[in-house]
């Protein structure tokens, strides 16, 4: 991919991010942004309070964080006065499980189009184990006048 900068790192911190996700689906599931570069943004989720009655971390719950990111990337990357993202598509794809500690999703552009992004986000346990491959496609809409 022939992209230099994805995004303007001084309009976005993970501070600036994290206080934005201050309300809503990401409080409740504790999921902090923890890193960002020029190519890829990093959240981290704990597993004790997002699991299904079997006590494994809930497959929805890997979906929120791939959306999450996902969503944001496609924030960072357009030019908000003109557009806004719109998630169309979320696929998971579930490898392994985990039952405690704390899950690291890492976000990557798949592609970014004028109309349309992909990003794929992979979800790791504490040992760097593969848990999942959420990927998401998000439509850049026109904000009407």
């Amino acid at each position: 991919m022939n992209i230099d900068n994805l995004w303007n790192l001084e309009n976005f911190s993970i501070d600036d991010l994290n206080i934005h996700s201050r309300k809503g689906l990401m409080e409740i599931m504790k999921i902090k942004y923890s890193h960002i570069d020029k190519f890829e943004l990093w959240a981290t989720m704990p597993v004790d309070i997002n699991v299904q009655p079997m006590g494994l971390l809930h497959g929805g719950a890997h979906c929120v964080i791939g959306e999450s990111l996902g969503s944001v990337s496609s924030v960072m990357s357009i030019d908000r006065k003109q557009f806004y993202p719109a998630g169309t598509h979320l696929s998971a794809t579930h490898v392994k499980s985990a039952r405690v500690g704390i899950v690291t999703a890492k976000c990557k552009l798949l592609n970014l189009g004028n109309r349309n992004h992909q990003w794929q986000t992979k979800v790791y346990d504490q040992d760097d184990n593969l848990l999942s491959i959420i990927n998401l496609s998000v439509a850049i809409l026109r904000i009407k006048k």
